[in-house]
């Protein structure tokens, strides 16, 4: 009997667990509702899919996708389809921050008192000078807000049509009747490096194809070599920063005068998972006071200012720098890096130099040296010497010579083979080399040629070390092309 007595509190008491752990862990808490007690909404923010804003007849109105029962968290729900987006009085991609913060504060509003009396029309409710509806799941819950208090920031406000009149802060009333416009986004690029597919750029230097191969950027056209990484990275990182200074919606300047009939630049980046691709029209430096107060024909030139820049068909200036882009040489999109791979990539070495072979293997954190184990540090020297070494200038794959001076093999963790190839040096103490994923020479002046035999020699006298060494590998810093 005791036993089964005590089943039967084992049953409840993991019932009562479970009714615990299932309902009631979403519940807010005794604090978190006492914090409620005076708040006019009982919403959260992330809950809101639509909010319509209407201040002296003209309504604004920003909206997101709703979430469904199948996708209900945030991660699920995808950042582009949470994005919010301005619908009305224009379309346009909205600043989810400046919202976000908007709606914090509104459903924050707490009341201070409650009006025992006068009218609604007394106070400025009717019509409201501002009417704020939220939408969660179809349905909707409106504020009124009306004029404020003499002597006072607050004002007077009622949910909807009701009869109850609330005093209250309301610090998001200037925020709310602002011209719809100003609800957009400043930030105009909405991708991230791993999802440029591609960029043409046309401007005063010509036009250049750049194009992703794996995880680096190569010249497709007009000629096909790597690109450089610094400088592609640093475009890149000029787009995913590129933001509006302001959005120019009434310009004073022709198009001429703006630099965009035609463009002093254009910038096409094509997008994973993007049926359209980002488009950018690059002008002429301006006075950001110019869309506003300059007098047509005679636009300032203040380059620290601004430029102006069509991103699709919006308008705006912008303080990006993105004229130096235009103004580029081939020359300078061209990588001047032998190595292309980083070196954590590099699983074997194999050195070719005359009767010499000498062959280097990943071994954990350790290398060997044929069949001898030898610590990392001088193998790290060298793949640091191949991963930082610049050509001081790139010829026609014609004027190398024919016999290289020695060769290495580089192996990858895929096991694909990049061979590097030093030729002898010139009277003037330089040398040729070449890679094999490039179809061009890259001359190295006498000291970097010396800094690397330096590294070579390192690896061929490094110490044998036994298995019961301490010696610490230390990963060098990815250098990559």
């Amino acid at each position: 009997m005791r036993s089964r007595s005590l089943l039967v509190l084992a049953l409840v008491t993991l019932a009562v667990g479970a009714f615990i752990w299932f309902v009631e862990r979403d519940l807010p808490t005794t604090q978190e509702l006492e914090a409620r007690k005076d708040r006019l909404f009982d919403l959260e923010a992330d809950a809101i899919d639509r909010v319509r804003l209407v201040h002296d007849g003209q309504p604004v109105v920003l909206e997101r996708p709703p979430r469904s029962a199948e996708d209900p968290d945030v991660e699920a729900w995808g950042a582009e389809r949470a994005a919010w987006h301005l619908v009305e009085p224009l379309a346009a991609r909205a600043d989810g921050a400046d919202l976000e913060q908007f709606l914090g504060q509104v459903l924050g509003v707490e009341t201070l008192r409650v009006l025992e009396s006068g009218a609604p029309a007394d106070y400025g409710l009717e019509p409201p000078s501002l009417r704020v509806t939220l939408e969660s799941g179809g349905v909707s819950h409106s504020l009124d807000v009306g004029n404020e208090l003499p002597a006072s920031s607050r004002r007077v406000v009622r949910l909807g049509d009701a009869d109850t009149l609330y005093v209250v802060e309301a610090p998001f009333f200037d925020q709310a009747v602002r011209a719809g416009g100003e609800w957009r986004d400043k930030k105009l690029f909405h991708a991230g490096r791993s999802e440029v597919q591609s960029l043409r750029l046309s401007g005063p230097a010509g036009e250049i194809l750049l194009a992703r191969r794996g995880d680096r950027y190569w010249l497709e056209s007009p000629i096909r070599d790597l690109a450089g990484r610094d400088e592609v990275d640093a475009l890149i990182s000029t787009l995913t920063s590129l933001a509006a200074e302001r959005f120019v919606d009434a310009p004073t300047a022709s198009e001429e005068e703006m630099g965009l009939a035609p463009a002093v630049g254009t910038l096409e980046v094509v997008l994973a998972n993007q049926e359209e691709p980002f488009r950018l029209a690059w002008g002429a430096p301006v006075g950001l006071g110019l869309s506003e107060s300059a007098e047509a024909g005679s636009p300032e030139t203040t380059s620290e200012a601004g430029h102006f820049a069509r991103v699709g068909e919006v308008l705006v200036e912008t303080r990006a720098d993105l004229g130096a882009v235009f103004e580029r040489s081939l020359a300078d999109w061209r990588s001047y890096r032998w190595m292309s791979l980083s070196s954590y990539e590099v699983d074997r070495l194999r050195l070719i130099d005359g009767d010499e072979e000498l062959v280097l293997s990943r071994d954990g954190v350790d290398w060997t040296r044929g069949s001898e184990k030898i610590g990392y540090s001088s193998v790290s020297g060298l793949l640091t010497q191949l991963g930082t070494l610049r050509a001081d200038e790139l010829v026609d794959a014609a004027d190398v010579p024919a016999s290289p001076r020695w060769t290495l093999e580089l192996t990858d963790k895929q096991g694909a083979l990049t061979t590097l190839a030093l030729y002898p040096s010139e009277p003037s103490g330089r040398a040729l080399a070449t890679a094999s994923h490039r179809s061009v020479g890259l001359r190295f002046g006498p000291e970097t040629i010396e800094s690397l035999e330096s590294a070579l020699e390192a690896v061929r006298t490094a110490e044998v070390i036994d298995e019961g060494s301490d010696e610490v590998a230390e990963e060098p810093a990815a250098v990559t092309e």
